[in-house]
């Protein structure tokens, strides 16, 4: 009888392990379901969040390449414009250059002439000089022989009234 209560007992403690056993099982098997629900879920989640960040590194990179872009395109249209304007002012310092030349050509030249013109006009001077002098002469000369004349004229007048008073006697 001892045996038979303690195999019902034992009977009994095995049933309730079972149906211990049945629920852990039933709930470690509901653990395992929300488990794989929530690893499901954080894998979409971290799937989405990871598909989210290529999207926004792809717009990065795509905003990245049209700033690079454009940045590109503004230096090379600085560059152009910057070697044009360098063009030009190249183009307008040889001009100024070529005109500053012939401008020199002509100031030696008008040096030259005025060098030239100087020696003819010394030279007219010198002859106006010797004009002048002997312009001064000539009228010394002639102011000489006009008084000569002159005195000639009263030395006649004198020998004809001479010679008329002689021949009226």
């Amino acid at each position: 009888r001892h045996a038979e209560e303690t195999a019902a007992r034992a009977e009994g403690n095995v049933h309730s392990l079972r149906i211990q056993c049945a629920q852990q099982k039933h709930h470690a098997e509901k653990s395992l379901r929300e488990l794989k629900r929530a690893h499901a879920l954080s894998l979409r989640a971290v799937s989405n969040s990871l598909e989210l960040a290529q999207q926004g590194l792809r717009k990065l990179e795509i905003d990245v390449q049209k700033n690079l872009t454009a940045q590109l395109t503004y230096e090379r249209r600085a560059r152009h414009a910057l070697k044009s304007d360098l063009d030009k002012v190249t183009a307008e310092k040889e001009e100024l250059d070529a005109k500053l030349e012939g401008l020199r050509v002509e100031l030696e030249d008008a040096n030259a002439k005025a060098k030239e013109y100087k020696g003819v006009l010394g030279k007219m001077q010198k002859e106006l000089d010797s004009q002048k002098q002997r312009y001064l002469c000539a009228a010394a000369t002639a102011a000489e022989a006009k008084k000569q004349a002159k005195a000639a004229t009263k030395t006649e007048g004198l020998a004809q009234q001479a010679a008329a008073s002689a021949s009226a006697e």
